[in-house]
């Protein structure tokens, strides 16, 4: 696979490029706003067991969350409209994250938005299907994935260079954090223009009456036929436990 983002279309590059934008909130997610947190904690307070908490609050509120969103947004015209309210809630609280001088303010505030981003990423990942053709599914999705870790290295680097070489310019440890914080929603928001304005949902369901019932069933129709697929099932339960305990080296470190 070619690094090349002229091998793609103005669709699939414009699909690749929103894993540059979102990359950087994971990548200060995992870095700076842990040490940010813990220095404004007060002295002797347990800030590694609240962060553990607030951390599984964003988890499980995804993951009782999405499926039945996720099942909204196949509906005709309700995709973008998902993808640009979570990026736009997301990034905003994001960039707001360095105004409350408490700790658990600020705990929550980032808990709002992490769910806002992971959001995001299902709507996102839902748009692959209206942004290239099946058979480049596997291309275009590494694309992303590859190009989101170099991309996400461009702010992380200038938020560092703030972090550790501001007090030059009068510019204190903390006040670049928060400086990270709007440099890295900006970011995010910049590389979010690109797919909602060049991607449009060609995949989707009709609207039918009874909207949210008629989406509960599907999604129970669906539990069903999971339930059924053997495979498909020990892979799901094998994949959730890996990526919980990826997810919680990450967070924790």
């Amino acid at each position: 696979m070619g690094l090349g983002l002229r091998s793609l279309s103005k669709r699939e590059r414009s699909w690749v490029l929103y894993d540059v934008g979102n990359s950087a909130y994971v990548m200060l997610a995992a870095t700076l706003i842990p040490i940010y947190f813990s220095a404004i904690a007060e002295p002797g307070s347990s800030a590694v067991v609240a962060w553990g908490y607030a951390t599984t609050v964003a988890s499980l509120a995804l993951a009782l969350l999405m499926p039945f969103l996720g099942s909204l947004a196949d509906l005709k015209g309700n995709k973008k409209k998902f993808l640009a309210g979570t990026i736009g809630t997301g990034a905003v609280s994001l960039a707001v994250m360095g105004v409350p001088g408490n700790a658990m303010v600020f705990l929550a505030i980032y808990v709002f938005s992490s769910v806002m981003l992971n959001a995001s990423l299902v709507f996102y990942d839902a748009f692959l299907v209206d942004a290239t053709e099946q058979d480049r599914y596997d291309e275009v999705s590494s694309q992303g994935y590859a190009w989101g870790y170099i991309g996400s290295c461009i702010p992380f680097i200038v938020c560092l260079v703030i972090v550790l070489f501001g007090s030059g310019f009068g510019i204190g440890q903390l006040d670049g954090i928060r400086i990270s914080f709007v440099i890295t929603a900006a970011w995010w928001l910049v590389f979010s223009v690109p797919v909602l304005r060049d991607v449009h949902q060609t995949h989707f369901k009709a609207r039918e009456e009874h909207l949210f019932r008629h989406t509960l069933k599907g999604l129970v129709g669906t539990c069903k036929k999971i339930a059924r697929d053997k495979r498909l099932l020990m892979y799901m339960l094998a994949f959730f436990f890996y990526i919980d305990g990826v997810h919680t080296i990450i967070t924790m470190s």
